[in-house]
């Protein structure tokens, strides 16, 4: 699913995946958690990505045990973990702390001639 460089991306890609676990009878337990990756994942590719031409997408992967998401974004730079503890003063930096805690795993690569896809992965119970 492509998505555009704008705030609205998040609730595009949230309703999509939404749309998506609904489909494929997801529980509401594990879609919601997907619903928040999924959005944490979009922001920081509008937030860090957003001035870079390209495009953003969303991919959505389904197996017997896992679910997959996939978000696709121009920028090669990779994510940066925080480091340490966020300030509860601080408004941002807790995308992938929040992406870590509620995903199986998640990690990123980059693509081969341009950009990087930043992933989560889901047990499917």
């Amino acid at each position: 699913m492509p998505l555009p460089h704008a705030p609205k991306a998040a609730g595009n890609a949230r309703r999509h995946v939404r749309d998506v676990l609904d489909t494929w009878r997801v529980d509401d337990e594990l879609a919601e958690c997907v619903e928040v990756v999924a959005s944490e994942l979009v922001t920081n590719a509008v937030r860090h990505a957003g001035q870079a031409h390209g495009v953003i997408a969303l991919t959505m992967l389904r197996s017997a045990q896992r679910l997959r998401l996939e978000v696709d974004d121009p920028d090669r730079r990779p994510p940066v973990w925080p480091g340490g503890p966020v300030p509860e003063s601080q408004e941002r930096g807790r995308g992938l702390v929040i992406v870590a805690a509620l995903s199986k795993d998640w990690g990123h690569h980059a693509r081969p001639l341009r950009g990087k896809v930043v992933w989560a992965e889901f047990a499917v119970p």
